[in-house]
């Protein structure tokens, strides 16, 4: 008897199941009956999931069964007393026409968004519940990212806008850097907007009293934008674009090659012809060394000419002293051999005198002629020594006359070596100078020398910077190519990113839902409040039915 009762047990599962498998294959057959959802989500004041729940909205024509699919845990009919039938995920409602909204409280506390909200005051972190009621500098840090473990299709095509309110009794040098700031009332509003497929972090800094705030609230909707954008100036400044990097590629070309022949140049034509120069200025150094010491010599010898030039003024002018007393001498002289040839004639003329005085006596008169005629050679003596007198007195005038040339003409020697020492020295000071000069210049080529070192270098610097940005401007030509092409689907897919993708609106609450309108997402999270005191007196529990008691809790 247990057998059979175990069996029939059996078979009436089995009838059920297959019931339920039929239901539910009719239904999928069907679909859901059209509606939108709005997702209601609660949050802690830390961002965490609190509870998820959905109000479904269905706009009914005329009297019929609303059909919906979804994982709940409490369903609560917010329009009318019909009843709502849940079972395998299926909720049946046998509904009027017009409209109906129904509640239901998902199982699984999982949103398309994680949001973590962190609270500071100066500098140290604290809870929601320890910071309330402090004060000081406040900072608050929000961030929303991406809920890998929910459907994608949300954070990718709905964009969010988080509020924060604060009230400016209590809060004030808000800083808020992203956010739109309002004033509404005596509170201070602050709006970010995260686009879809971003994610977003905030941070809030503000000076506080007494710390409060109210809860953070958030919507989520899909953008579905009409946004028309007219690229074609766009697309034309880009062409300019490519076209002016090929031009660039082009010239970097003939820069790369002009710092090649630069190169080249340099080392071979500046870099030769600066050695040259400088040996040069070494060779000229070394010849200007000697040539001062040249000067020097010269400048030695025009001082030793000098001196011996005085030297010569002086001999000459003694010379010609001695010249006029040896005149003055012979003129003298001449004076006597005058008086000799006069005191010679007048013996002359005693003897021929005496001679007719002895003509009778033929001894005396030979005696007297032998004598004459000896006087006769004494007398030509006397006559030669008179002209020879002459002649030497005549001649020493011509030498006393060139012997005051020679003095003149020392006097003059005189003069020239002075002028030729101070010429000397002139040309010793020029040579100094040129000297000085060409160790300049020497030291001057060496540094040039070492600037075209430095020059080379650089310049070699130059020629591999100029290979690099020659690479650099050949890869930009490449990746420019097809520039125009890029930005056409960079700008589709950005303003996909912003109005939100052309998907099909799904269901949040279950996949088996393919008849929905529309889903928005209203989430807030708990405010920030100072804890009441607890009340002394015990109030009496209110009695509530059950009804009471679920519509309470699923009041938002």
């Amino acid at each position: 008897m247990k057998h059979k009762k175990r069996i029939t047990v059996v078979i009436l599962t089995m009838l059920l199941m297959a019931n339920t498998l039929s239901m539910s294959a009719s239904a999928a057959q069907r679909g859901n009956t059209p509606k939108e959802e709005v997702v209601y989500i609660n949050l802690n004041a830390d961002g965490s999931v609190k509870e998820i729940n959905i109000v479904n909205i269905f706009d009914l024509n005329e009297k019929g069964t609303i059909i919906d699919y979804g994982e709940y845990e409490n369903l609560r009919n917010m329009t009318t007393t019909d009843e709502i039938h849940y079972q395998n995920h299926v909720v049946t409602i046998d509904a009027g026409a017009g409209k109906l909204y129904y509640e239901g409280k998902l199982k699984k506390n999982s949103m398309p968004w994680d949001i973590g909200v962190k609270y500071y005051m100066d500098g140290r972190e604290y809870s929601a519940e320890d910071i309330a009621g402090k004060s000081g500098r406040l900072k608050i840090k929000m961030a929303i990212k991406q809920n890998k473990n929910c459907n994608s299709v949300f954070f990718d095509g709905y964009a969010l806008q988080a509020t924060l309110t604060f009230d400016t009794d209590k809060v004030a040098n808000i800083v808020a850097d992203g956010a739109t700031v309002a004033n509404v009332g005596s509170d201070k509003q602050l709006v970010y907007t995260i686009l879809p497929g971003k994610g977003a972090e905030m941070e809030i800094t503000a000076d506080v009293t007494d710390f409060e705030m109210d809860s953070i609230n958030m919507n989520g909707i899909p953008l579905a934008l009409n946004i028309e954008v007219d690229d074609a100036e766009l697309m034309e400044r880009i062409t300019k674009l490519q076209d002016a990097v090929g031009e660039l590629d082009d010239g970097m070309g003939k820069v790369y090659n002009g710092t090649s022949k630069l190169q080249n140049g340099v080392r071979s034509d500046i870099k030769n012809g600066v050695s040259e120069l400088k040996d040069g200025a070494v060779s000229l150094q070394n010849g200007t060394a000697k040539l001062l010491d040249g000067g020097k010599d010269l400048q030695n010898g025009a001082a030793n000419l000098q001196n011996g030039a005085a030297s010569l003024h002086d001999g000459m002018k003694s010379m010609q002293n001695g010249i006029t007393q040896t005149q003055n001498a012979l003129n003298a002289l001449n004076a006597q051999s005058g008086t000799l040839r006069d005191g010679s004639a007048a013996f002359i003329s005693a003897l021929e005198n005496l001679k007719a005085a002895v003509s009778g006596n033929d001894q005396l008169s030979v005696v007297v002629t032998s004598l004459a005629t000896e006087y006769q050679k004494i007398d030509g003596g006397i006559t030669d020594y008179t002209n020879t007198v002459g002649k030497i007195t005549s001649g020493y005038a011509q030498v006393s006359d060139g012997a005051a040339g020679l003095v003149n003409g020392s006097g003059s020697l005189v003069s020239g070596t002075q002028n030729l020492y101070k010429g000397t020295s002139d040309l010793l000071s020029g040579i100094t100078e040129v000297y000085n000069g060409t160790g300049t210049l020497s030291d001057g080529t060496g540094k040039l020398d070492e600037g075209v070192e430095k020059l080379l270098t650089s310049i070699a610097t130059l020629y591999n910077g100029a290979g690099e940005l020659k690479n650099g401007t050949s890869t930009l030509r490449k990746e420019t190519e097809n520039m125009d092409t890029e930005i056409r689907e960079q700008i589709d897919e950005l303003l996909e990113s912003i109005t939100g993708s052309d998907t099909e609106t799904v269901s949040f609450a279950s996949a088996d839902n393919i008849n929905i309108d529309a889903v928005q997402f209203v989430i807030k999270t708990d405010a920030v409040k100072i804890a009441e005191q607890e009340m002394t007196a015990t109030e009496p529990e209110e009695t509530s039915g059950f009804w009471e008691k679920l519509f309470k809790l699923f009041v938002w």
